[in-house]
């Protein structure tokens, strides 16, 4: 179970990186949220759903990073699995906690809540 949780992860964060929205359309769940106050200037405490996310995606105004992925926790707790990743780049570094659930077969992810804990940032504070 685990390593399906680690391979949609991965998946959803590579498919970030390379704006590869049709992975994101398929691996992100219906119910999707996005909680990115650090991230994002004027968006400090607002979720955005999944197809808000994808508009930015599309824009250009988020993904487009090469990341370097380590897991720092994952816990599988029947249908819900929560897992802690640090995210590198370059420029920034971040934690960010993804929410997964899984429906039939398929690990989903359903919340991602990314904050920035060091780096240059110009939306950094």
């Amino acid at each position: 179970e685990k390593n399906e949780v680690i391979e949609s992860v991965v998946q959803f964060i590579k498919s970030g990186d390379c704006l590869d929205i049709a992975t994101l359309e398929r691996i992100i769940h219906t119910d999707y949220k996005n909680l990115s106050g650090s991230l994002l200037p004027g968006n400090l405490t607002r979720g955005m759903n999944k197809s808000t996310y994808l508009q930015l995606v599309k824009s250009g105004k988020t993904g487009n990073d090469k990341r370097k992925v380590t897991f720092l926790k994952i816990e599988v707790n029947g249908n819900v699995a929560f897992s802690k990743v640090l995210l590198e780049t370059q420029w920034k570094r971040m934690v960010s906690l993804i929410i997964l659930v899984r429906e039939q077969t398929y690990w989903y992810i359903i919340g991602s809540y990314p904050d920035i804990i060091l780096g240059n940032s110009p939306y950094h504070h």
